[in-house]
Formats: structure tokens, sequence, C-alpha cells
């Protein structure tokens, strides 16, 4: 693993990332998928982030712990704090559209913030890979 000019990581000289890392990678692609589009009704992919939003309060807290897995990913691949702030923005939306009662429970199925997080994550690997 090398060092860019701001001490953030990139890919090593062969362009992998390290085990652990590509571990790291599945498990939060896995978190996104459960939490966003893990289920099929009528077509629409919903998660247990719609799911268990509808619990007041306690949902919206347990959610919003899941997609801090992505946050904790990205700092690990040392992205900059522009990316973990677009990521902190998305989980913080979700948040506050899931503390609304009824309507905010609904809009929760159609923002998928685990999902919005993850592709940031995948982004910055393909700008990552082109660049090395």
């Amino acid at each position: 693993m090398t060092y860019d000019q701001s001490n953030a990581y990139i890919l090593d000289a062969e362009h992998h990332l390290t085990e652990d890392q590509l571990k790291s990678l599945e498990t939060a692609r896995g978190i996104a998928r459960l939490m966003d589009d893990q289920f099929r009704i009528g077509g629409i992919g919903i998660g247990l982030d719609g799911i268990i939003g509808i619990i007041p309060g306690i949902g919206d807290a347990f959610t919003t712990a899941m997609g801090v897995y992505h946050m904790k990913l990205a700092d690990e691949l040392g992205m900059g704090w522009g990316t973990k702030a677009q990521m902190a923005g998305n989980l913080g939306l979700d948040f506050v559209i899931g503390l609304v009662p009824l309507l905010g429970d609904f809009l929760d199925f159609g923002f998928k913030s685990h999902r919005r997080n993850m592709n940031l994550i995948e982004k910055k690997l393909e700008k990552r890979w082109k660049r090395v």
C-alpha cells in the first residue's frame, strides 16, 4: 500500500486492494443491498431501512448507525473530507426524512442513502484505478 501526497491510501503497485479492504468492501456492498434493495415489492426494491424506519426514533437511529459502516470504510480507504461530508449529508438527510411521521416513512423507501454512499465509494475507487 502506498500513500499519495495527502497521506491518503491509494491502491498498491499492482492496483489491488488488500484482502481486508476487499472484505470490508464486500461487507459494505451487502449492507447497502440489505438496507436499501434487498426485497422486491411490485418491482420496486426496498430494504430494511424503510421497514425498520417505521419504528419511531429507534428505527431511524439503527439504520443511521448501519450507515456509519460506509463512512468508516471511506475513512479507512483514505477518501477525502468532501466525500465523507457528502456521505454524512446523505445519512443525515435520511435520518431527518425518517423522523417525519408517515410521510417520512414512505419517503424513506425512495431515498436510498446506503446505496448512494456505496456508489460514492465505488466511484472514488474507479477514479483511483484510472489515476494509478
